[in-house]
């Protein structure tokens, strides 16, 4: 799936993804390619992203993110 991350004024990550884990306000998601529709807020914590082999963490303090399809748009603080 294709994950656009971006925090005010930069881009944090373009790019394809395995999974997504989330924060969110409602608690703790993980996002496959092909997940319902989604717009939900996030709350401080973590966005996990699984890349093949490789993992990466973004330290988050709150945002909002929204799945459709095999894409997903996240904007954090």
């Amino acid at each position: 799936m294709k994950l656009h991350l971006h925090s005010i004024g930069q881009t944090l990550y373009d790019g394809q993804v395995e999974q997504i884990g989330l924060s969110a306000a409602g608690g703790d998601l993980t996002i496959l390619p092909g997940h319902v529709p989604l717009v939900t807020l996030l709350k401080n914590g973590k966005i996990e992203v699984k890349i093949k082999n490789e993992n990466k963490i973004f330290k988050i303090r709150g945002g909002l993110a929204q799945i459709h399809g095999d894409s997903a748009i996240i904007l954090v603080d």
